[in-house]
């Protein structure tokens, strides 16, 4: 009987989950630990990352259908400025910019492609997470935001070039931490933010930027300058040449002698370079937030996401309007109580929206094979614990990179039961549970904790190494 009763009672509830899937997103504005409708009632995400996808007509349309009847009713677009030919063959460059003189000429297929998944999203009820800086390269071309010169010009177009050279691992940090220390990059980043905000869809008739369909921005995605700086991720020269005056004027003001940025040493050295980078983050945020609130947009927006130590921690609970996390876990979670459900009680924040932005099986380890073969239980163990925290959404990662998994009618061109975090849409397992999944954390079928324990951190210590940084103060002893 008791089966019997779930069985009907999910029933009923998905009947009334694909109507409401037919209607366009209402405005939601944080509030508490959720995000909440025109009436005050909490709405759960429930949501899938789109990896570069730009695909045909056909394809968004059904889609947008295929995710609604699986009770998703949020998608985090991802990676849109990276060039992409190896997810997107056929495309100018795979990405929202064409790249073939500067990162800042726009792709007309690609925004063309990219306003039309999205509108056939939010007609069908999903609403949108969307970011500014979203895997971005520069190219040397991108010297004319700002003239400096002859010699200065010259000069940046080579570090650009130099970091253009380098391998992605090696590159990837060091170019989101670029808009930090120079302006060309900074201004860059702002011409696209103004550019994504403003335009107006042709298939919706509305921007971005006032359109209930977009809940948050983020500047930064998986990004701590003290982490970067402690794994020791450095600027290519002219960046680097930036990043030196600014530290030695901040080391002047506050009467302190020379010191190397990347190797301090001293106590006080070490406090002055994190209250530096601490500082140098809160500038950035207040600039781009500065032209997003300009362009119209009042909804929550995120400075980065990701635990990377109690100072990006604090960083965000104090900048963010709704904390993000990403996580990548043993689906296996009877197996060690310090689990993704522990390793999240570093981040959540009291009072503020909480979504883990990426979410799925974990991605490597020794036995992985015999993860994979367990990961049914992660769809129903991450419902029952969000409900049970008060998280307001989980985004599973990915639906798909780029178009080559998705065939024409929305479904994968090659369904298997193989476990994939490149394209979630030929995982049939995972597909097997996702709504029924998603119907149990967003009905709140399971109640919220009554008595959730918080902590405090008043005072953060600043450190000088990994294992200080990631390890931390405040954890809560696993359960």
């Amino acid at each position: 009987m008791r089966i019997f009763s779930i069985h009907l009672l999910g029933g009923l509830m998905l009947a009334a989950t694909l109507a409401a899937a037919a209607a366009e997103p209402v405005p939601l504005k944080a509030q508490g630990d959720n995000f909440v409708d025109p009436a005050g009632k909490p709405v759960k995400l429930w949501g899938v990352n789109l990896v570069a996808f730009y695909p045909d007509r056909p394809t968004a349309a059904a889609t947008a259908k295929n995710l609604a009847s699986l009770g998703i009713n949020c998608a985090r677009p991802h990676h849109m400025l990276r060039p992409s030919g190896d997810w997107n063959p056929g495309m100018a460059s795979g990405a929202l910019m064409d790249y073939r003189s500067d990162s800042m000429t726009p792709d007309p297929e690609a925004w063309d492609r990219f306003f039309f998944l999205t509108n056939e999203l939010r007609k069908n009820g999903i609403y949108l997470l969307l970011s500014v800086g979203d895997t971005r390269h520069y190219r040397p071309d991108d010297v004319k935001v700002l003239d400096g010169g002859e010699a200065d010009n010259l000069a940046w177009r080579k570090s650009v070039e130099e970091m253009n050279r380098r391998h992605w691992k090696e590159a990837i940090d060091a170019r989101k931490m670029m808009p930090l220390f120079d302006e060309r990059a900074a201004r860059v980043v702002e011409n696209y933010a103004r550019r994504l905000l403003t335009a107006v869809n042709p298939y919706s008739g509305r921007k971005f930027a006032d359109d209930p369909q977009l809940l948050t921005v983020e500047l930064l995605n998986e990004f701590a300058l003290d982490y970067v700086v402690i794994c020791n991720n450095r600027l290519p020269e002219y960046q680097h040449r930036e990043l030196t005056v600014q530290w030695e004027a901040y080391l002047k003001k506050h009467g302190a002698a020379p010191c190397d940025f990347y190797t301090v040493r001293a106590p006080e050295q070490v406090r002055l370079r994190a209250d530096f980078m601490r500082e140098a983050q809160t500038r950035y945020f207040r600039r781009l937030e500065k032209v997003i609130r300009e362009c119209g947009y009042r909804g929550s927006i995120l400075f980065s996401n990701l635990w990377e130590g109690e100072p990006a921690a604090r960083l965000n609970a104090e900048l963010n309007g709704s904390i993000e996390d990403h996580c990548y876990a043993d689906p296996r979670v009877y197996l060690d109580p310090k689990d993704f459900v522990h390793q999240k009680t570093f981040t959540k924040v009291a009072g503020k929206p909480y979504i883990l932005g990426e979410f799925n099986h974990s991605e490597g380890g020794r036995d992985l094979d015999a993860q994979k073969l367990k990961r049914a239980m992660l769809p129903l163990a991450a419902a029952a614990n969000a409900a049970f925290q008060e998280w307001s959404g989980i985004v599973w990662f990915a639906w798909c990179h780029g178009g080559g998994a998705v065939g024409s009618d929305g479904w994968a061109r090659r369904e298997g039961r193989v476990s994939s975090l490149g394209n979630l849409v030929e995982d049939g397992m995972t597909l097997d549970h996702l709504r029924t999944a998603g119907l149990l954390f967003k009905n709140g079928m399971v109640r919220p904790s009554a008595s959730p324990v918080r902590r405090h951190l008043d005072d953060i210590p600043p450190v000088r190494d990994y294992h200080g940084l990631m390890r931390g103060r405040t954890g809560y002893k696993p359960s």
